[in-house]
């Protein structure tokens, strides 16, 4: 376990929730506690997730390939210029 996170949320609305973690590859979401919300028919503890996102970091061989293809670009522009 690289690190962890506790938070309480309402039955009332979304709760936003931002966490700054880096090397993340696995989530595990638990519930525990709570007390009965009279607008639900239904008892325990359930939640709903939506929207989980990361930020895309690009790999080095990405870097490369798009290097390599500002290169190729490069050439070709000079290539027609002289000619």
């Amino acid at each position: 376990m690289l690190d962890t996170q506790t938070f309480i949320v309402s039955a009332a609305g979304p709760t936003l929730e931002t966490l700054d973690w880096t090397g993340i590859d696995t989530v595990s979401i638990s519930t525990s506690g709570g007390t009965h919300n009279p607008n639900f028919d239904e008892f325990g503890t359930q939640v709903v997730v939506d929207n989980i996102t990361t930020s895309a970091v690009p790999e080095p061989s990405t870097f490369g390939l798009v290097g390599s293809g500002v290169l190729a670009l490069a050439g070709a522009i000079r290539r027609r210029l002289m000619v």
